[in-house]
């Protein structure tokens, strides 16, 4: 049935869904490229403001209690989620991440938060 209703349509019609199809795909790519875009350009805003800010230990306690709060609710929800959702570990890689990059940035200050 399939084989007798594909070659049923006809060809321009055809052509117009794969034409459709290339430009949804290129619309996809556009838009993951922006946001990967945006991404790498906010993470060097915000590496800028962590570097530069005027008190490190008041940065590393606010860091600590939002970032630990954000660990836990992550963690929470993969561990009660039946099927595991890769965001969930993304997120928690780009926190650990982060407080990597604030440690390198204030290495003094985490002794003293």
């Amino acid at each position: 049935m399939w084989i007798r209703i594909r070659y049923a349509l006809p060809t321009a019609l055809l052509k117009g869904m794969e034409q459709l199809n290339e430009q949804w795909m290129t619309a996809v790519v556009d838009a993951l490229s922006d946001l990967q875009a945006a991404r790498v350009a906010q993470g060097a805003v915000l590496e800028a403001l962590v570097a530069s800010h005027p008190s490190p230990v008041l940065l590393m306690r606010c860091w600590d209690r939002l970032s630990s709060s954000l660990v836990a609710t992550v963690s929470q929800h993969k561990a009660s989620s039946t099927m595991a959702k890769p965001i969930e570990a993304y997120t928690l890689e780009q926190l650990a991440a982060w407080t990597d990059r604030m440690e390198r940035c204030f290495p003094q200050a985490r002794g003293q938060s």
